[in-house]
């Protein structure tokens, strides 16, 4: 499958048995192709997931701060715009 089809099957070959090759090969492409395409969504996810967890293990202590101070009354809701703030000023 790696290699093209000899000289002689060429020759030998009809059209129409070359056209159902020919069809072939492309359908195994398409097949390919799709499984290309659902590996890279994936990939993707997977990059998205990691990326979100380094977000969270570089932040850990002060998610858990703002988490405690919504808990303990001392804070009304956790909002990300005053996490991002806070981030900002240390």
């Amino acid at each position: 499958m790696n290699s093209l089809p000899s000289p002689e099957r060429l020759i030998e070959s009809s059209d129409q048995a070359l056209q159902q090759e020919e069809l072939a090969l492309l359908d195994l492409a398409a097949q390919a192709w799709k499984r290309a395409q659902a590996e890279m969504q994936q990939a993707r996810w997977l990059t998205a997931k990691a990326e979100a967890l380094r977000y969270w293990m570089d932040n850990r202590e002060d998610f858990i701060r703002l988490a405690r101070g919504v808990a303990d009354g001392k804070q009304a809701t956790l909002r990300f715009e005053e996490f991002a703030l806070m981030r900002k000023a240390s």
